[in-house]
């Protein structure tokens, strides 16, 4: 994956026939074959909320025994590895003995709008951890009948060794990471870090170490760099340590994923560490930072309050394959696109509306008071106001 900026489109539709009848061509004389689906679309906030989606079991699970073919993408890697599984060799779920039977039954959490306290509810204690971990990692449960009630047990017991402080499963757990990029589990993603983070600082040493083998897949290593990030922002005596370990794996940014820098950025913009700017910078002088995630160098700047405003004009990000990068490259250093930067008509900007306070603090990451349908970070949350 590569990103890469091209001036925005002016509003002549004449000039933009003739930018197509000039791309169009080149693109096809690439022969370049490729495949939208292999690839993750790009995203402002990382993988999308799933709600409405069930846990560690994806879409594209089927119900019968045909076997599956599943890939996982490597960061650096052009190739694609394929793990073959076939369904009629999956072991059925495995038994558990009262209280942890109980998570069975428990069902659904997509209309929870909290945890329940699950030690309480259901008498679940330290001495349970192990019968915990085995249940996550259940692949009985994890490949089950995605209409059951059972398998959702595996959520369950994540949070209960949440809600425990359970810092002697952290290996355990650290080790079922794999299962993001194996089942493309996204409920496995978004949930793991408020996990680690409720453990508490003695995951930072194995997040660090899973985060830094690259024989792991990338969604993998990004959920680990995200619960570090949560660890640091939950705990701030660790905050420190935190940023300094995201800082050091952003510094291979040469050999990683441009996606797994970018959410790297993300992460460190998200702690304000202005000590890690310098490593930022050179990851973006390098080319090595999707841009469709947090923008350019300069909107980085911008959140960390290095920088007032942008001091060249916004551009518009746009997923590019690494194959079309010679490409687009020479269209945007084109005189043909210099002159047609320059003409850009600048829209009128919308009438600014001040948000209402209520007296409630709004969260960066929350959509902003105001309306407009960005995150506070990058609307009125941003210093300097909008």
């Amino acid at each position: 994956m590569a990103s890469l900026f091209l001036p925005s489109r002016p509003s002549d539709g004449v000039v933009a026939v003739i930018c197509w009848l000039i791309v169009l061509p080149l693109t096809k004389r690439l022969r370049l074959g490729h495949n939208w689906a292999d690839r993750r679309p790009p995203t402002a906030d990382r993988r999308p909320p799933t709600a409405d989606r069930r846990p560690t079991t994806n879409d594209r699970r089927p119900t019968t025994n045909d076997q599956l073919t599943k890939t996982t993408k490597r960061p650096n890697d052009q190739t694609t590895n394929k793990k073959m599984i076939d369904l009629s060799q999956i072991s059925p779920p495995q038994q558990y003995d009262p209280p942890v039977s109980q998570l069975l039954t428990v069902g659904d959490v997509r209309k929870q709008r909290q945890w329940p306290d699950y030690p309480a509810t259901y008498g679940l204690r330290l001495d349970h951890v192990s019968d915990l971990v085995r249940m996550i990692a259940d692949e009985g449960l994890n490949w089950g009948d995605p209409e059951s009630v059972e398998v959702w047990a595996p959520v369950h017991a994540w949070r209960t060794l949440a809600q425990l402080r359970a810092e002697a499963a952290i290996p355990d757990l650290v080790a079922t990471f794999n299962l993001i990029d194996e089942e493309d589990s996204e409920y496995r993603q978004n949930e793991y870090p408020k996990v680690m983070a409720l453990i508490g600082p003695a995951a930072i040493p194995a997040l660090q170490a899973y985060m830094a083998d690259e024989e792991n897949g990338l969604w993998s290593r990004v959920t680990a760099g995200d619960a570090l990030a949560k660890i640091g922002e939950a705990h701030p005596q660790s905050r420190d340590d935190c940023v300094a370990i995201l800082a050091d794996q952003l510094s291979r940014y040469e050999r990683q994923d441009p996606m797994q820098n970018a959410l790297l950025i993300s992460v460190l913009t998200d702690l304000q560490a202005v000590e890690a700017a310098p490593v930022m910078e050179a990851a973006f002088a390098a080319g090595s930072v999707q841009l469709s995630v947090q923008g350019d160098w300069e909107e980085v700047q911008i959140e960390l309050g290095l920088l007032r405003e942008r001091l060249t004009p916004k551009p518009e990000y746009g997923w590019v394959p690494e194959e079309m990068i010679p490409l687009a490259k020479s269209l945007r250093e084109s005189p043909l696109a210099q002159m047609l930067a320059k003409a850009r008509v600048q829209p009128e900007p919308p009438p600014r509306v001040q948000p209402q306070s209520s007296g409630k603090k709004v969260g960066r990451n929350e959509p902003c008071p105001c309306g407009s349908g960005l995150k506070y970070k990058k609307c009125h949350g941003k210093p300097g106001g909008r």
